[in-house]
């Protein structure tokens, strides 16, 4: 199974292809790419059809961001960092109104909460979360700390990573096993250590945008 990129491992990945002597910043985005976990479609509950139509929209989906970067790379200019994000953000518009019309209401709210789950410090960098926690600067600090030593991290996996083609044209980073699974513990270690400060109020709201706990099929 093809391994999903975190957002800072994207940006780490789109640096290499760059040429770029420091980190592209790309903002933190949803991780559609885990509806391809096993784990994650049985605890969404989909079915077969459903599992059919979201592999579907979410190939097309990674191959469309794909083949528009690469034509930015091709031409790299200042505000390429500016560009990319756009095409994300209008990419990823696109495939939440097609997972809304596959998914019925219960299901797409599970996978938005386990997708916060999962997505480690990341997922405090977007803006709702941001705003529905109102963090102490204190806390923003902490969040910079920790994406900074998890960015430090990921250059040596990308650099020890392969590219492989995936279905539908375009290309994949593959990290080494050993990697993914320091990766995937680091983000939940930061994740965690970063709820350890938050207020009663903090830990109301995240615990309503997040759910039960889910817990990963151990690899």
């Amino acid at each position: 199974m093809k391994k999903a990129l975190s957002t800072l491992l994207y940006a780490a990945v789109l640096a290499v292809a760059c040429n770029a002597q420091t980190a592209v910043t790309i903002e933190s985005n949803v991780n559609y790419d885990i509806l391809a976990r096993a784990d994650v479609i049985k605890e969404i509950g989909l079915t077969d059809a459903q599992k059919s139509k979201v592999t579907c929209a979410v190939a097309a989906h990674t191959k469309a961001i794909n083949d528009s970067i690469q034509d930015l790379v091709g031409e790299a200019s200042g505000d390429i960092q500016e560009q990319i994000n756009g095409i994300v953000k209008k990419q990823q518009a696109n495939l939440h109104k097609q997972l809304a019309a596959i998914l019925d209401e219960k299901q797409l709210k599970r996978f938005e909460q386990v997708e916060l789950q999962l997505a480690g410090i990341d997922a405090f960098s977007r803006e709702p979360i941001k705003k529905a926690l109102s963090f102490t600067k204190e806390q923003s600090a902490m969040i910079t700390k920790l994406t900074s030593e998890i960015e430090e991290a990921i250059q040596s996996m990308v650099e020890n990573g392969t590219y492989k083609e995936i279905e539908g044209g375009g290309v994949a980073l593959e990290l080494r096993p050993e990697d993914e699974k320091k990766l995937e513990e680091m983000g939940r270690k930061a994740q965690t250590q970063l709820a350890a400060t938050f207020t009663d109020e903090q830990k109301k709201k995240w615990e309503e945008l997040t759910g039960p706990a889910f817990k990963p099929a151990k690899q």
